[in-house]
């Protein structure tokens, strides 16, 4: 591998890890419960969002011991108060980082017979939350009374604070301010917190629920042959079938895909007609306020002026237009009827673009072009977000035409002046739609570098392209950044910042290592709940249903078994789609300097580490969608394409059962996701 391999795989793969950990492990303003192997977080059993708790101990020793040190984490301040006696408080948040142990030694304050350990704990942006490591008492005896009526885990073991993984919750009981007079069992981070309790889907209640679960066993080990692990890590670059449609008349094989945009149209602008952008759980309001406000005052709002004005414009300003054109406030509803087709539209020009990306990578694979575009245009989140006034849509569609035009352009042996301008304009007017657009930018400038880098005859002219690629963004962009950064000090200045002088608070409130590592609760709870269990579940759950109901009414049974056989149904191509990222992956680094899939991983690569930086940054449950992702709706088609391909090729003549699947999964979702009003 050449030098600029090595620093992309330092960049791609190393750096983006290292801000996590950090993120993680050191930053106060994340509120993320590291783990300990000596012991586990505990939290207040009501799940308080934010306030004070008191935690307490109580235990009996027959002998004082000569020494008793504990290591105290708390979220975020605290005060500990041992047998009446106070020791520290920990207020200043600012000048100490909470995520940094405090040690104490309380061997002094211990005393023969009975003992209290109280700590305190404050926290004014989430829920209170506490973890001590101390050494054993071998002298500890007595069980712990709780004045509920919640049974108590028993250790099995004696001591003051558990060494032992998880055990420090044993025996501490909780109580919350204002009156501290009501004793409860605190809970384990992740654990026994009522929204993750047992929330049995139509799946899970069916008394066939063992014979469903030995079946999708079956499934599993179907996938698994058709992933044929051998075929993964070894290079064996099989010649493709020979193009079976190559000798059909253009327009028949360009059929099966006009069917499809056809198909999706058609939803789609059904459920626009009939929807109701008021029947978005998803900020409708703030949407319209911008949409009006922009309307009347024709400029960009700063984040204090709304709940949404922290968004760039360019989709408000469309929507303005749009507004205005057909009548404004008095023609309401039929002006933001208007403006929720346009984000229809936009919608699917998105699964257009996507296609695009297939035909100029597979232009001799009609398969995986076919397999591809079809996972793109029929994923479910795209129905749901479709009909809503939402800027998502749209900065995902032009986020993807960026995308498009990156993979058009940027791999030519020369790239023209005017595709660079256009190039430019688009990943402008993106960055003007969303920030996530960053991602498009760092990939199309890191495409453009490499460029300067590997062409030595044609040095010039490619620096002359990365300057004017970089003089239209900035010209077109960078007046809003700047702005930001003047007026916030943070160029990417949300609602979620006090900055913006708006501040809000949800469950969990909180992140832990299990929350991103866990995956497979979706299969086997409600699909709703998936959005609370962990972020895979939740981004899963969400890319292939509803599980927040903005579109689908989720109380109802019918909706739910859908719901839930399109999610089963869905792992095949989810698994088809991380096969094609692997692929891919392997692809980026090859030494050729037209190579597509660098651009294809490394924006797919940095929008995800961001989603995972935001959702620690935000932990709540209404960061958990997986529409975030609209932008990736190109990447996605290419990954499942190409995995799905791999997939069909292995399994041989049994192939036809991927399309089986795909075709059963698609008729589930068309009929799931066509609108019938709530």
């Amino acid at each position: 591998m050449k030098f600029w391999h090595y620093i992309l795989i330092v960049f791609l793969c190393i750096l983006p890890f290292v801000f996590l950990f950090y993120q993680a492990r050191y930053s106060p303003k994340i509120e993320f419960l590291f783990p300990s192997l000596r012991g586990d977080w505990i939290l207040h059993s009501a799940e308080k969002i934010s306030g004070t708790v008191e935690f307490r101990r109580q235990f009996q020793l027959e002998d004082t011991p000569s020494k008793c040190t504990i290591k105290v984490w708390a979220m975020l301040q605290f005060s500990i108060v041992v047998n009446g006696v106070f020791i520290e408080e920990d207020s200043q948040r600012g000048q100490k980082n909470w995520k940094f142990t405090r040690s104490y030694n309380i061997a002094p304050l211990l005393q023969m017979g009975d003992n209290t350990i109280v700590i305190q704990v404050s926290n004014p942006e989430g829920p209170p939350a506490l973890l001590v490591e101390g050494s054993t008492l071998k002298s500890l005896k007595g069980k712990i009374k709780l004045s509920s009526n919640r049974q108590t885990k028993s250790s099995g073991s004696t001591g003051l604070f558990h060494e032992r993984l998880r055990e420090t919750n044993i025996g501490w009981q909780a109580s919350s301010a204002p009156h501290f007079n009501e004793w409860d069992a605190v809970v384990g981070t992740f654990e026994d917190e009522s929204r993750l309790g047992e929330k049995k889907g139509p799946v899970q209640k069916s008394l066939r629920y063992p014979i469903y679960m030995m079946l999708f066993g079956a499934y599993l080990l179907f996938i698994l042959l058709a992933v044929n692990p051998r075929g993964v890590f070894i290079d064996r670059n099989p010649v493709s079938r020979k193009n079976s449609v190559s000798n059909l008349p253009r327009l028949l094989c360009l059929a099966p895909y006009l069917v499809i945009i056809l198909t999706i149209l058609v939803i789609n602008l059904h459920n626009t007609a009939i929807y109701s952008y008021k029947r978005s759980g998803f900020d409708w309001g703030g949407h319209v306020e911008y949409i009006k406000y922009m309307a009347s005052k024709w400029r960009a709002p700063i984040a204090t002026e709304g709940w949404e004005m922290f968004q760039p414009p360019c989709y408000y300003f469309i929507s303005a237009v749009i507004y205005s054109l057909f009548g404004g406030e008095p023609a309401e509803p039929g002006s933001l009827k208007a403006v929720q087709i346009m984000g229809t539209i936009s919608g699917v020009a998105n699964a257009c673009f996507a296609w695009l990306v297939l035909r100029k990578l597979f232009e001799n694979n009609y398969l995986i072009q076919l397999l591809g575009f079809s996972v793109a245009a029929f994923l479910p989140m795209c129905f749901y977000m479709n009909p809503l006034i939402s800027n998502e849509i749209f900065s995902g569609s032009i986020i993807s035409l960026a995308i498009c035009l990156l993979i058009q352009y940027g791999f030519e042996v020369r790239i023209k002046i005017r595709h660079a301008i256009v190039l430019g304009v688009v990943v402008g007017l993106a960055l003007l739609s969303k920030y996530t657009a960053l991602f498009i930018f760092l990939t199309a400038v890191t495409v453009l570098i490499i460029r300067v880098l590997i062409s030595s005859s044609t040095r010039r002219r490619e620096i002359a392209i990365l300057a004017v690629f970089l003089t239209v963004v900035f010209t077109l962009s960078g007046w809003l950044y700047i702005r930001n950064l003047v007026k916030f000090h943070d160029p990417f200045i949300g609602n979620w910042d006090e900055k913006s002088g708006y501040h809000y608070e949800q469950h969990h409130g909180y992140r832990t290592l299990g929350f991103y590592l866990k995956f497979g609760s979706v299969f086997l709870h409600a699909p709703e709940r998936s959005r609370w269990a962990s972020f895979w579940d939740g981004k899963y759950g969400s890319m292939w249903m509803d599980t927040h109901g903005s579109f689908l009414r989720l109380s109802d049974e019918q909706t739910d078994l859908r719901g839930s056989i399109i999610i089963y149904l869905a792992l095949l191509p989810s698994v088809g789609i991380l096969l094609g990222f692997y692929q891919s992956l392997k692809s980026a680094f090859k030494s050729s300097r037209n190579n597509p899939y660098l651009a294809l991983v490394m924006v797919s690569t940095l929008t995800i580490i961001s989603l995972i930086s935001f959702t620690m940054e935000v932990p709540f449950y209404s960061t958990i969608k997986a529409f975030f992702y609209l932008s990736l709706v190109p990447p996605i088609a290419v990954f499942a394409g190409k995995g799905l391909d791999t997939m069909c090729r292995n399994l041989g003549k049994f192939r036809f059962v991927v399309y089986a699947n795909l075709i059963v999964l698609y008729s589930f979702i068309i009929n799931l996701f066509w609108y019938r009003g709530t």
